[in-house]
C-alpha cells in the first residue's frame, strides 16, 4: 500500500485522560489493523461473540466491536 495513504487518520479518539485536559489520539490504518490482532492474541475468545455494553464514544469499544467483526465473530 501507498505510504501516503497509509498515513490518513480513520479516526480520532478524543478523551480527558488523567490531566483532565481533552486531548485527540489519531487512529491510523496501520494501527487499526494491528490492534485486533493484537487483542485476539490476548484473548483468542474474541473471534466467537462479544457482548458490547460501552458507549460508541468509549476507546475500548473499539476493540469490543472490531476485534470480533475482523476475526470472523459477531458483537
Amino acid at each position: 500500500m501507498d505510504e501516503a495513504k497509509t498515513s490518513h487518520p480513520v479516526f480520532v479518539i478524543y478523551t480527558s485522560g488523567s490531566t483532565g485536559r481533552p486531548k485527540g489520539v489519531v487512529v491510523e490504518p496501520r494501527s487499526l489493523n494491528l490492534s485486533p490482532r493484537w487483542a485476539h492474541a490476548a484473548s483468542p475468545a474474541m473471534s466467537g461473540r462479544t457482548l458490547v455494553h460501552s458507549p460508541v464514544s468509549f476507546d475500548l469499544t473499539v476493540t469490543g466491536l472490531l476485534g470480533p467483526l475482523t476475526l470472523g465473530g459477531c458483537a
